[in-house]
């Protein structure tokens, strides 16, 4: 395939893929498993099911997936990212470019090529594999925008918070 497997939103013809109004792959889930929330990368994609668990597909040459994938980096159907969210109960799910995120009702996690957008060192983090916990944001994340310099969230409080 020209596009790598990756199928993101329909067939590709190129290092993209192309917009589809049909499914273009059978997921691997049951019936009980249905997507309440999707979060689109440029080259990924992150789906939240009813019950909190979180799946990714796509080219993860940035770690935006949130586990390990081997060259050349793709994960052609979803997988769920479990590590730090295994026991969690996720509320919602952004994505960029190079990077991803997702909340609890009391936590922020971010993961995927640091530019400063995840909330944390980019220096003393420059590659975040697996989704870790944003410390600075210490109030229930309403809503997360990401792209691949800057992330900004709104809390409960009704505070905005930029460049998290």
């Amino acid at each position: 395939m020209d596009d790598h497997g990756l199928r993101r939103l329909g067939p590709g013809g190129g290092q993209h893929t192309q917009p589809s109004l049909l499914p273009t792959i059978k997921l691997p889930l049951d019936t009980e498993n249905v997507f309440t929330a999707i979060a689109l990368g440029q080259d990924h994609t992150l789906a939240l099911t009813p019950d909190g668990t979180v799946f990714s597909w796509g080219l993860g040459r940035f770690s935006q997936l949130g586990y390990e994938v081997p060259s050349p980096y793709i994960q052609s159907l979803p997988r769920v990212i479990a590590g730090p969210l295994r026991r969690e109960r996720v509320r919602g799910i952004a994505a960029c470019k190079s990077a991803s995120a997702c909340w609890t009702d009391i936590l922020l996690y971010t993961w995927g090529k640091n530019n400063g957008q995840l909330g944390y060192d980019k220096n003393a983090t420059p590659i975040q594999t697996i989704p870790r916990i944003v410390s600075k944001i210490t109030k229930p994340v309403i809503s997360v925008a990401l792209n691949v310099s800057v992330g900004c969230c709104i809390t409960i409080s009704f505070h905005f918070i930029s460049s998290i």
